[in-house]
């Protein structure tokens, strides 16, 4: 760069979304030409030549990394010339959220092997990818593969605990894996600390739920995590209490209502409940609320001692009322 000096170098910006998508995986002398192109760019716009002389880089090379960034959308290529768009920063700042509502991108097995071929980190993604499916991978399996860690950002720690909760579960199907990798980025899972707290959730307190619901091999779906977190996470119920509501909740609908549940859970968590020993005290005190009631209406039917007897099944509605009322 023996004529740098004579260049004038304007400031630039680069976003958190473009660091982390393209820094760490794009190759090295791509991204030397694009910050050198943008920081030199006058009104926008660069000569290839320009590039050339002053970095001191083959044609083809310059070339190269020009089209590659056209094809990302944040340049265009005009005569020999670099353009940069008007809105390109506002491309850049969004451009992060939207990759997790659309289709991942597609990637040629050309580019795939550039990108193994020039970063190390990739080669290690596909290798440890390799031994997790016990299988060679298919041109389907890299890109799948790498758009975790290309598409959606995640780290070469995280995408690792990720292979080994899918294996340890029986899952090696490409498509199922970047179903539960899009999940963890869309939940901000970034560290290996996150993967565990998240694999804990999923292989304990979730799996215990869904099997007092009676039921077992299957996840669940996105309204029951919702529940789930919210028992676990917002009202820190034991696993033992919500097992008891689960299964209190099969005994008097027949099947695995979750709202119903909810209703249970939420009556112990205003009333302050925290163990077995609470849900018995409040129970009978229920119970015996609910029989002095009866008996004040004086029906004409005649009665005996075991005529209000009950086994432990309630309507969770009155429940409710009874335990705001008592509670305030």
């Amino acid at each position: 760069m023996d004529n740098a000096k004579d260049i004038k170098f304007n400031n630039i910006e680069l976003s958190a979304g473009f660091l982390r998508e393209y820094l760490s995986c794009a190759p090295a002398e791509y991204i030397v030409v694009y910050m050198f192109a943008k920081s030199t760019a006058i009104n926008g716009a660069v000569h290839l030549t320009s590039i050339v002389k002053n970095l001191s880089m083959p044609v083809a090379e310059v070339f190269d990394a020009a089209m590659y960034w056209q094809e990302k959308g944040f340049i265009k290529m005009d005569d020999g010339m670099i353009i940069f768009p008007i809105n390109e920063q506002k491309k850049e700042t969004k451009q992060l959220p939207k990759m997790l509502l659309e289709d991942r991108p597609q990637y040629q097995p050309q580019e795939l092997n550039m990108y193994a071929q020039k970063n190390s980190d990739v080669r290690q993604l596909f290798d440890m990818t390799q031994k997790y499916l016990g299988r060679m991978l298919t041109h389907s399996d890299l890109a799948g593969i790498f758009s975790l860690y290309h598409w959606l950002g995640l780290s070469l720690e995280v995408i690792n605990k990720l292979l080994d909760y899918c294996a340890e579960n029986n899952h090696r199907n490409m498509r199922y894996i970047e179903r539960v990798a899009i999940d963890w980025a869309e939940s901000g899972i970034t560290t290996a600390k996150d993967a565990d707290e998240r694999i804990h959730l999923y292989n304990t307190e979730f799996r215990r739920i869904i099997r007092a619901f009676g039921q077992s091999g299957r996840n669940p779906i996105a309204s029951e995590e919702k529940f789930m977190k919210k028992w676990i996470n917002d009202w820190n119920m034991p696993i033992e209490l919500l097992e008891m509501a689960c299964e209190k909740t099969v005994l008097n609908t027949g099947k695995a209502a979750f709202s119903y549940a909810d209703k249970i859970i939420a009556s112990w968590h205003t009333a302050g409940v925290k163990n077995t020993s609470d849900i018995d005290r409040i129970e009978t005190e229920f119970n015996s609320k609910k029989q002095e009631k009866a008996e004040e209406q004086k029906k004409p039917v005649a009665k005996n001692k075991f005529s209000n007897y009950q086994q432990r099944q309630y309507d969770y509605d009155e429940f409710e009322k009874f335990e705001q009322k008592n509670t305030k």
